[in-house]
């Protein structure tokens, strides 16, 4: 089950961020402020910083209303994913416990 949790967390941070560095503690930085919605183009880009792991610099991502929605879509359904198979691995461990097998 350990194996499991483990590759599901590699997962959604790899899903989160294609370039992550090695973990280290995130530094503290000043909040963001509030997104960039940059307009009169086929349709609107929302920017704004994003500051990876081990780094502090900050880089500028900017999606369409569409990429973020979609991106936030794959990301909930990887963890609907990773949460059924937690629970799946959750009903085994007890069928084992309750019949000894």
């Amino acid at each position: 089950m350990n194996g499991v949790l483990a590759a599901a967390l590699l997962l959604v941070a790899s899903a989160a961020h294609a370039q992550q560095q090695p973990a280290a503690p995130p530094p503290k930085q000043a909040p963001a402020g509030p997104p960039i919605v940059v307009e009169g183009q086929r349709d609107k880009k929302i920017c704004h910083s994003e500051t990876s792991t081990g780094s502090i610099i900050p880089r500028r991502v900017c999606r369409t209303e569409a990429e973020a929605s979609e991106q936030q879509a794959a990301a909930q359904h990887v963890m609907e994913t990773i949460q059924h198979q937690i629970d799946s691995q959750r009903h085994v461990d007890r069928f084992r416990e309750a019949t000894g097998k």
